[in-house]
């Protein structure tokens, strides 16, 4: 009944068919268009460059609505698990970066006439990593964990002695 699961009849290259609406003459085609001869222009290659710069560069924008939206759905409750990701929230730009700044940026260090791009661009993916920290910033005052009000700081307030005195005549 299954006998073609069981031992499958498995075909030559040769015995199989195209699928339909396949023509075999385009892999000859594809083929030579790939293995000739390139140009290549120096300033496209610059100008794909600078694209891919600044698409490294605003990544972490791109998780910033994510974020407020997550932000918003947690509310501002004390419990581990928002408190955990408000954390993350801090603690994960800034491992970007200081860990993954450099080593992003790398392979287009060396190429001339791109270090004032790439140093334009990392200083818009710290900007937009501080952004990202910035809500986690917001949500643990929204949270109350920051302290803001003079109430948060009376351990260190000294007490004000006030002096009486009643006057009897």
């Amino acid at each position: 009944m299954y006998s073609e699961l069981t031992t499958p009849n498995i075909l030559k290259p040769s015995e199989r068919t195209n699928p339909p609406g396949f023509e075999g003459s385009s892999i000859g085609e594809t083929i030579k268009m790939i293995s000739g001869d390139v140009n290549v222009d120096k300033n496209q290659v610059l100008e794909l460059k600078k694209k891919k710069i600044w698409e490294i560069a605003y990544a972490p924008a791109k998780a910033i609505p994510m974020q407020l939206i997550m932000g918003y759905f947690m509310g501002n409750g004390l419990q581990i698990i928002p408190i955990m990701m408000t954390f993350n929230l801090l603690i994960s730009p800034l491992k970007a970066i200081f860990m993954e700044t450099g080593p992003a940026f790398a392979p287009f260090e060396d190429t001339p006439g791109l270090h004032v791009e790439v140093g334009t661009a990392k200083f818009m993916f710290i900007v937009c990593q501080l952004l990202n920290m910035s809500i986690g910033i917001y949500k643990l005052y929204g949270m109350g964990l920051i302290p803001h009000t003079e109430s948060d700081w009376l351990d260190w307030k000294h007490i004000v002695a006030i002096k009486e005195s009643i006057v009897v005549t």
